[in-house]
């Protein structure tokens, strides 16, 4: 059983039967409801959350907390974690370790972005709308330990009512708030 290997051809299959390569996706491979079906099953904090709390949801409130103009860009700020998942962050800014993984991350956000028609550099309103939703998700979600006292201040300022979505009523939202953006997918 040692011996026994499982060979790699460096694809995935996604929800819509496509083999896809994450290292050298193009735009041609990317897809709304892949996106959207994968993030709806993607748990964040690796899991260790009180419920269930998706990539897909934390990207639907993130799209409702920027202005209109960055709304879609909110929605699709993690969308390479469909075609790469996603390592906790202490591991993903550890230098050696998340080096890679980050330039796979950069190269697929840039695939999404030109899909979509978005500019490839996520705008700091993003940017900050992904900050105070992680407070939030900290305070909500987690247990209290010390190493997030520094969050709790920061989502008293920008208070988010998180409700517990299924992966299912997630990834409709997703798709939901696509469509109300303007997006359409077969």
């Amino acid at each position: 059983m040692d011996n026994y290997v499982i060979p790699s051809t460096g694809e995935i299959v996604t929800y819509t039967g496509v083999a896809v390569d994450p290292i050298n996706i193009t735009v041609s491979d990317i897809d709304i409801e892949d996106i959207a079906h994968a993030l709806g099953n993607s748990c964040r904090f690796t899991g260790h959350v009180r419920f269930f709390y998706s990539v897909a949801q934390h990207s639907v409130l993130c799209s409702h907390f920027v202005s209109p103009e960055y709304a879609l860009w909110a929605l699709l700020h993690d969308a390479s974690e469909a075609y790469l998942s996603d390592i906790a962050r202490p591991l993903k800014y550890q230098p050696g370790f998340g080096d890679t993984y980050r330039t796979v991350e950069y190269s697929l956000m840039e695939a999404i972005c030109r899909r979509f028609g978005l500019n490839s550099d996520m705008p700091p309103e993003v940017k900050f709308a992904d900050e105070v939703l992680l407070a939030n998700e900290i305070v909500e979600l987690m247990p209290q330990h010390e190493l997030f006292e520094k969050w709790t201040s920061y989502s008293d300022d920008f208070p988010v009512d998180i409700q517990e979505w299924l992966p299912g009523y997630a990834k409709q939202a997703f798709l939901d708030r696509y469509r109300e953006l303007g997006g359409t997918y077969a």
